[in-house]
């Protein structure tokens, strides 16, 4: 997580936090053998898509930062 800080902004970096849970799933099924099943499959699942579409949105050329503040100007 560190090293992705270095390269990029908190913001950026804090969209990859949901995929803490899936990275350890990975890592648990790798090296200590532990089984996956179907509701740990769909977690997974949901995380990285939930990741995917928080950096799309980021990517998009016309995404605004402030879209959950309220405007002002009144």
């Amino acid at each position: 997580m560190w090293a992705i800080l270095d390269r990029s902004d908190a913001m950026r970096t804090s969209a990859l936090m949901p995929l803490m849970p899936p990275a350890t799933l990975a890592m648990s099924a790798l090296f200590i053998g532990e089984p996956l099943g179907a509701v740990k499959l769909a977690g997974f699942a949901t995380a990285v898509v939930g990741v995917a579409l928080m950096r799309a949105k980021q990517a998009r050329p016309g995404a605004r930062r402030d879209a959950g503040t309220a405007r002002s100007g009144s």
